[in-house]
């Protein structure tokens, strides 16, 4: 298999996939999971589905489920996902994820969308990595570990990231206002007439090295006049 671009069509292959699997399906919720499901992003023709169940217990009702519809268990693909496939069908080609609702798997599925959501910025890198890595023919082993790897790469950085800013920055939601107000005031301001108050002249020395600079140079003319600090 290939990479191709997103395609519209997934959508709708999923949708059928969705209401045969439904016709026997005795528990779980089923959903539109992987990189078809994401608008945008270049995936491998195959669709995921995603079966998410309450507890390792409901295993074996949902795979007697699957059974009926002539699909197949063929391991585990990670931590309380396993994977199914069914090759006796007309349907577009796609494999069925049953996901245990509290398990690592599922936890990492749900991190990355609210990642995704967050910072849509995130679609395109992933999208640059997927095209560099995913060259000619790709095995479906090979396209799962590769997605995998991204995610969990982008899953620690980011738990550094909100472990860390905490810890450094205790007031940092604070901190964020105060350095764009600094930012304003220091590098934003544009001295005019109207920000010298001729009545009170002087130097506000509490304040960056660049923001004493630019004081300076408002009060300097040095044909007419030269600013004096400390009476130099």
């Amino acid at each position: 298999m290939k990479l191709e671009k997103y395609n519209k069509a997934w959508l709708l292959e999923y949708q059928k996939i969705q209401a045969y699997v439904e016709q026997s399906l005795a528990i779980g919720k089923i959903n539109h999971g992987g990189l078809s499901a994401i608008e945008g992003l270049s995936s491998l023709p195959i669709i995921d589905v995603h079966i998410t169940i309450p507890s390792i217990n409901d295993l074996p009702l949902v795979n007697d489920s699957l059974i009926l519809s002539n699909y197949h268990c063929l391991g585990l693909i990670d931590k309380g996902k396993y994977y199914y496939n069914n090759n006796t069908i007309d349907f577009f080609p796609h494999i069925i994820f049953v996901i245990i609702e509290d398990s690592l798997a599922n936890k990492k599925e749900r991190l990355f969308k609210e990642l995704i959501a967050k910072e849509p910025t995130l679609i395109k890198e992933f999208q640059t990595y997927l095209e560099k890595i995913l060259i000619g023919d790709v095995s479906l082993e090979y396209y799962y570990r590769i997605i995998d790897y991204f995610i969990n790469t982008k899953l620690s950085l980011q738990n550094l990231i909100d472990k860390l800013i905490p810890i450094l920055y205790p007031d940092f939601n604070n901190s964020i206002y105060n350095i764009t107000e600094s930012l304003k005031k220091h590098y934003l301001v544009n001295y005019s007439k109207k920000t010298i108050d001729y009545k009170n002249l002087n130097i506000d020395l509490n304040t960056t090295a660049f923001h004493i600079h630019n004081q300076i140079r408002a009060f300097s003319f040095r044909p007419f006049q030269l600013a004096k600090i400390n009476n130099v």
